[in-house]
């Protein structure tokens, strides 16, 4: 029995360390950076940068460029969630031309490692987990050329001047708020209020900012930053996951900082949230 106990012993040994037998295999994970050009069929490259964590050793800092149409499938690893960690994707707008849209793609279902584009930076903040395959399209309009200075006018002919009109009594102006049978609008203002699902979350609270001239809104719990959401123009209401601390106190308080597209000042706005509390499981020993 001694000799059949021994090589038990060895095979279970062997099956408890993986690596002895064979070098673990990682998937890589897969970024497709492709770029689209309104009017299509212009030659104009756009310059890509990608930069992020190391992988396999090697800092990532990567420089190439593509013209509208064009795609490019880069081999990456695995990233933290928070945005200074993430792998970095930008595009250098050339002169002459607008970037409308960052569209990123990709199935995850954890709120932390959401997509975060930011339009004025030209930039998405991408986060991988081994063998994860995520894409990001940058869309860009070419500007209309500047319109042609007018052309100088001449000056007029000398004319003797004519005699002074009799003077005349001027009728009295109407109400400087408007004028008879013209009703005058005030401009929209911006405007932004900050709502929170009134049920306790668990993990993730639903939050949403509604209001007028939206450009951006950045989500923050505890004073953490966890999401930044660009808003579509012309968009009036504003939907997010944001994900909650598991620890701390059952009440949280989340920050929403909007800014406006119309030059108006920022404005932060809070709400409370409430954690569900954990079941506890009695154990009985007998």
């Amino acid at each position: 029995m001694r000799p059949i106990r021994f090589v038990l012993a060895a095979a279970l040994a062997t099956l408890a360390v993986p690596g002895a037998a064979h070098a673990a295999t990682v998937t890589p994970a897969t970024l497709t950076v492709s770029v689209a050009a309104t009017p299509a069929g212009d030659p104009t490259r756009f310059t890509i940068h990608v930069t992020g964590p190391a992988c396999n050793g090697v800092a990532t800092d990567l420089t190439f460029a593509l013209a509208g149409g064009e795609s490019k499938v880069l081999s990456l690893c695995d990233s933290p969630p928070d945005l200074a960690h993430r792998f970095h994707v930008t595009e250098t707008v050339p002169a002459g031309w607008q970037l409308t849209a960052i569209n990123c793609l990709g199935h995850d279902t954890d709120p932390a490692d959401a997509f975060v584009v930011d339009i004025p930076s030209a930039t998405a903040f991408v986060e991988f987990s081994p063998g994860e395959r995520k894409s990001c399209a940058f869309e860009n309009a070419k500007l209309p050329p500047p319109a042609a200075p007018p052309a100088p006018t001449p000056p007029p002919a000398a004319v003797s001047p004519a005699p002074p009109p009799p003077a005349a009594v001027s009728p009295a102006p109407p109400p400087s708020s408007a004028v008879a049978g013209q009703q005058v609008r005030s401009p929209a203002r911006a405007t932004a209020r900050l709502r929170a699902q009134s049920a306790c979350a668990s993990r993730s609270a639903r939050v949403s900012v509604s209001g007028r001239h939206m450009r951006r809104v950045r989500f923050s719990v505890g004073g953490r930053a966890v999401r930044t959401v660009a808003v579509p123009r012309g968009a009036l209401v504003v939907h997010a996951l944001v994900p909650l601390r598991r620890s701390g106190p059952a009440r949280q308080r989340v920050r929403a900082r909007v800014t406006f597209g119309n030059g108006a000042p920022a404005r932060t706005l809070t709400v409370s949230v409430r954690r569900c509390a954990h079941a506890v499981v009695p154990q009985f020993t007998g």
